[in-house]
């Protein structure tokens, strides 16, 4: 259900872009031949392919080997779990997306087809789609008028500042989903829904609002599958 390799792939090869590029502050070719200083002969293409996360058979199956993780963390004076995972503050980020992931379960919408994800939409990216979604979704019943107010009329004079006002509301009240790094982690992330999954994350759901009942029954259900499944297993063939 969740593409945790294609994340992890991607965020290894975003830092080690960025240790190059902003701690080093070195060209591809310029680091190639530092790697080369140290003993570790790689080509442009396959630094390329480990910087834009893409692993291929045969060539880097797991994206970085144990060689080139020990080298990296080294040159890059740093330790096996932040170049690996990141900070602290992003390995806590990404228990949260994983944790909703598990609990939207790849939900989507029955007429498009399209899956839902709980983020706000990026204003700079599609401007009428967050002036629309802001008339629909906001709890700040002004805001939702102003919102309204644009979306209807489609008053260009206005829609700027009532952007902007509805985004600085977004920032204080809703951080984590009013975030573009959080949004494209999380579409990274997330897959298609799997029916296997569909208990564990209503279970999941309904324990974050205390719903204990529920919780019962679902153990409960659990309880009478084993008992069919060993009555099954135990009848004469």
């Amino acid at each position: 259900m969740i593409n945790f390799q294609y994340y992890l792939y991607k965020s290894i090869g975003n830092r080690v872009r960025f240790y190059r590029k902003n701690i080093l502050g070195q060209a591809q070719a310029d680091f190639i031949e530092m790697l080369k200083g140290e003993g570790l002969f790689m080509d442009r293409q396959r630094l390329s392919l480990i910087e834009n996360g893409r692993s291929i058979e045969g060539k880097n199956p797991y994206l970085l080997s144990e060689t080139q993780i020990d080298l990296f963390q080294k040159i890059f004076k740093t330790s096996r779990t932040k170049l690996l995972f990141g900070e602290y503050e992003e390995r806590m980020r990404l228990i949260k997306l994983i944790l909703l992931s598990l609990l939207m379960n790849g939900v989507s919408n029955t007429k498009t087809n399209q899956q839902w994800h709980p983020f706000f939409v990026d204003p700079i990216e599609d401007e009428s789609e967050f002036i629309r979604t802001s008339m629909l979704n906001l709890t700040n019943q002004s805001l939702k008028e102003e919102a309204t107010t644009v979306f209807i009329g489609h008053n260009r004079a206005k829609t700027k500042k009532i952007v902007a006002r509805i985004s600085d509301y977004l920032h204080e009240e809703y951080p984590f989903f009013f975030n573009k790094t959080n949004r494209r982690d999380y579409q990274l992330l997330a897959s298609e829904y799997e029916q296997e999954f569909e208990k564990s994350s209503n279970l999941f759901l309904k324990l974050l609002f205390g719903n204990l009942d529920y919780s019962m029954d679902f153990f409960d259900s659990l309880l009478n599958l084993s008992q069919q499944l060993d009555e099954y297993k135990q009848a004469p063939t």
